[in-house]
């Protein structure tokens, strides 16, 4: 095998041995059973925008004049909409990783080594770029609520004094 391309073994009839082959089984069984997470949190954050929707827009519509206003609940929901689009990529990633190293434990060469890297890569930058995200929409949260509070002081009542029993 040369240095300068990897794939070489994996093409020639002896490049992958039975304990590669049994490793990568064993791991796309993991990868398969763990792909169902994303794909039932994609479901149930759905669910979640439906209800939130269907109920905002009632206590709106028939609420008289008491409801959210919608300046309020379609950010919201936009939001869980990305959160549960990311979800459903991260699941399809895993089911193209586990695919791809079936493939490649059956014998798929190099084509199928690509097809593995690249489901791999996809997965880890998606959550990668999802993670950074929340992290920098909660800084900003944070901030926006102690600027908020800083910013407008309320008055809070006085507590009342518990009164001692003789």
């Amino acid at each position: 095998m040369s240095p300068s391309n990897p794939f070489e073994a994996i093409d020639s009839p002896d490049g992958m041995g039975e304990e590669q082959q049994t490793m990568l089984r064993q791991t796309r069984a993991w990868v398969w059973l763990l792909s169902v997470g994303p794909f039932l949190g994609a479901a149930f954050v759905a669910l979640f925008v439906v209800l939130i929707t269907v109920g905002m827009t009632t206590a709106t519509l028939f609420g008289n004049g008491e409801g959210p206003s919608l300046l309020y609940v379609v950010p919201g929901v936009g939001i869980y909409g990305v959160v549960a689009c990311v979800y459903g990529a991260l699941g399809i990633f895993m089911v193209q990783m586990g695919r791809s190293m079936g493939q490649l434990a059956d014998g798929g060469g190099s084509e199928a080594m690509s097809h593995m890297i690249r489901a791999t890569r996809n997965f880890w930058r998606t959550l990668g770029v999802f993670l950074l995200s929340l992290f920098i929409l909660s800084c900003a949260g944070w901030t926006a609520g102690m600027t908020y509070m800083a910013w407008y002081p309320h008055e809070f009542p006085e507590p009342s004094p518990i009164e001692a029993e003789p």
